[in-house]
């Protein structure tokens, strides 16, 4: 059967340069693109969707696999495929915030191919899509959980006329079940290999604390067993709190391939908790190691409290370059009422024992869980500048329907729009709690993040006046220098008064065996380096880096 399945575009209906993204992040939302037409520098690989577009081709279904998120698609020019390939099913990945765009998406999409099925799955709860698949503009079909077994189970039983009621996950119009049971993988080992050549692979990026683009995204393991209960993976895709992992060397083979066949300068493991036994981790730091893959900077996300000393010692010896640590509050008494239950000394300990390693940290906050008040607030900003990561995240925090605190912020009147289209968790507050207006949270949502702005430029100035006292230092004796990177992030030696500099710089056609190389750049500091660093490793031992 021919059969598509599309990560539709999603763009903002009044600022062009806001650019959804949905398939494979765990947080809908929009990112601003630096210029018409540029991508943003996050954009996540939409592995369900990749999974399921290979499992059908392994069934013998020709398959069409569309990411016009990550391909920059324009929905005329992603429809303009679909009329081209003439599917005879469609799945389609949305999520709650886009919910409006994929609909309005699939409407159209339904007018100019009469005749397809259309299916959906994604971060939305079965009971409000029960709705959806009732009415004209909706799907056929919504597979909820984990749905790539059960999409090319749907599409088998399609091709062959079969019935499609019984298959985990599966609602319909005609569904008479009122409890369903969320679609799930039993066995991790047997997914194929997603059908990365019909992907934009060289689009993909999860840039953390600066990890060269493009990033080849893997996964080592699912689920999470801790219960917060603001976070939607757990509840909404795997409906199960139980951590399942693949066999490690799946996932390192996926390293090697993407590296080798797609020039990927860097890899991450994108887990909902990837750093879970330590034994593990250790075996991990091994093979990353015996397969010479620590000459690229890779990166994992990862929770603070179960970093051990011997773990983390061992991950950044196999090369670890940075990881994502979810803090969300510094207040014991929020974590412990999301239920996230952060042992937070232990936190601080793993925060501070990776910086000790060389390995840098970004760290992800949200703002109004229930108890949030301006002083708690302050009291976790505190804490960010005490440990000072490289980089941070803010959100609002934002109750996704199907979840546990979406429930609660439901049972205490709470929550003051159903618009879903506000529920992005990075501008509007849509829960307004007897601690917290939904304006005060928004405000200091806004200054928590002028803050951390004030302090990235500080210490941007602080690392620029350092690169220019090395520089003056490694030319004192006559030696030259030559440059490498983006001139215009560069802009302060030049344009700051450092005359004296320039003489020593060596021409770029001849820039000499002896200078040393001094490298700039707003993104691409470590890619340029790493390239030296594996052609040259003593020259690029010299080399003057602002990050």
């Amino acid at each position: 059967m021919k059969t598509a399945l599309i990560n539709p575009p999603w763009t903002h209906p009044s600022d062009p340069l806001l650019w959804g993204v949905r398939a494979g992040s765990r947080w809908p939302h929009f990112q601003r693109r630096a210029a018409p037409g540029q991508l943003p520098r996050y954009i996540p690989f939409p592995f369900f969707l990749a999974l399921a577009a290979a499992g059908a081709a392994r069934q013998g279904h020709e398959v069409l696999l569309l990411d016009a998120v990550a391909a920059d698609l324009t929905a005329e020019a992603c429809m303009q495929k679909l009329r081209d390939f003439a599917p005879a099913f469609v799945f389609c990945e949305t999520s709650t915030p886009s919910l409006k765009s994929d609909l309005a998406f699939l409407a159209e999409l339904r007018r100019q191919l009469p005749s397809i099925r259309i299916a959906c799955g994604g971060t939305h709860p079965p009971s409000l899509a029960r709705e959806w698949v009732k009415t004209p503009q909706g799907p056929d079909i919504w597979i909820a959980g984990e749905y790539e077994d059960s999409v090319v189970a749907v599409i088998q039983a399609l091709a062959e006329e079969r019935a499609i009621e019984g298959i985990r996950g599966v609602l319909s119009s005609q569904s008479k079940q009122e409890a369903l049971k969320l679609a799930v993988v039993t066995d991790l080992d047997q997914l194929p290999a997603p059908l990365y050549n019909q992907l934009p692979m060289r689009a993909y990026s999860d840039p953390v604390c600066g990890l060269p683009a493009p990033v080849a995204q893997t996964w080592l393991s699912r689920g999470c067993p801790f219960g917060c209960t603001f976070c939607v993976w757990p509840q909404l895709i795997y409906g199960q709190r139980q951590y399942r992992v693949r066999k490690m060397d799946t996932a390192l083979d996926e390293v090697e391939r993407l590296i080798q066949q797609y020039g990927c300068e860097s890899f991450y493991f994108d887990d909902d908790t990837a750093n879970m036994g330590e034994e593990r981790m250790v075996r991990l730091a091994e093979s990353i190691k015996q397969r010479q893959l620590n000459r690229w900077p890779w990166s994992m996300m990862a929770r603070a409290d179960c970093m051990t000393p011997t773990m983390i010692k061992a991950l950044a010896e196999a090369g670890l370059y940075s990881i994502k640590y979810g803090v969300e509050s510094a207040s014991p008494k929020l974590l412990n009422a999301c239920n996230k239950g952060t042992q937070l000394e232990k936190m601080k300990r793993a925060i501070q024992l990776t910086h000790d390693q060389g390995v840098k940290i970004h760290l992800t906050f949200t703002f109004g869980l229930p108890g949030e008040t301006g002083d708690t607030i302050r009291e976790t900003m505190d804490f960010l500048m005490q440990v000072k990561p490289e980089t941070a995240q803010f959100s609002i925090c934002t109750p996704f329907p199907g979840t546990q605190y979406y429930d609660e912020c439901k049972r205490n009147g709470w929550l003051i729009s159903d618009d879903w289209s506000h529920y992005l968790g990075s501008a509007d507050a849509v829960v307004e709690t007897p601690w917290l207006s939904a304006r005060q949270l928004e405000r200091a949502y806004a200054e928590a993040v002028q803050e951390w702005n004030r302090y990235v430029g500080q210490r941007l100035t602080e690392r620029q006046t350092r690169l220019l006292e090395r520089l003056r230092a490694a030319i004192q004796g006559g030696g030259r220098w030559n440059f490498l990177g983006d001139r215009d992030a560069a802009r302060f030696i030049w344009d700051q008064g450092h005359a004296d500099l320039i003489p020593w710089l060596a021409p770029e056609s001849d820039p000499g065996s002896d200078s040393v190389t001094v490298i700039v750049s707003r993104h691409d500091e470590e890619k340029l380096w790493r390239r030296r660093q594996r052609n040259n490793p003593a020259a690029a031992a010299r080399d003057i880096r602002l990050y």
